[in-house]
């Protein structure tokens, strides 16, 4: 009667899955773009993951992320903000991770693609690491290739030692 067409089509766009900020299979997260001041948008939200908590599926993000309990799925940063990731010392990832942004000092378990990337001294990542800068303390440990992306986009694997 009232709009009962509109009522059946709402419900049909709920069971769609949502849509993704940006293709996740990209090498880097495509950079957004910039305000007028030439700056990224800043987003004031910080979700948190606390210690104890498991989740399981995909997370997509604006803002800040912060993990001390485990995400068994990809993380996924919307690229029009600048948004950042803390992996605290025990947090874990399952899941492959693309961030403009990434403090690790847990455990990852996946390919981390960040265009500035830090790694703390517990810093534990198994798969490729791509990054546009990068700092790692000692201690931090990769199993996996070092994969340098010069403006966002991915080069030739760099060399590791001992793997001649």
């Amino acid at each position: 009667m009232f709009g009962n067409k509109d009522k059946n089509n709402k419900t049909q766009e709920l069971e769609k899955p949502p849509t993704s900020f940006s293709n996740p299979a990209a090498p880097v997260v495509p950079k957004a773009a910039a305000g007028k001041d030439g700056k990224l948008p800043k987003s004031s939200s910080t979700t948190l993951i606390a210690r104890d908590t498991e989740i399981f599926g995909d997370i997509k993000f604006s803002g800040n992320l912060e993990i001390e309990g485990s995400v068994h799925g990809n993380i996924t940063a919307n690229p029009s903000v600048d948004a950042a990731i803390r992996v605290l010392e025990d947090g874990h990832v399952e899941g492959d991770i693309h961030v403009p942004r990434a403090n690790i000092n847990g455990h990852i378990k996946g390919n981390v693609h960040a265009s500035a990337l830090e790694l703390a001294a517990k810093a534990r990542v198994e798969g490729n690491v791509h990054y546009e800068t990068l700092e790692m303390l000692k201690g931090a440990q990769i199993n996996g290739n070092l994969v340098y992306a010069e403006n966002g986009v991915a080069t030739r694997p760099q060399k590791q030692s001992g793997n001649s």
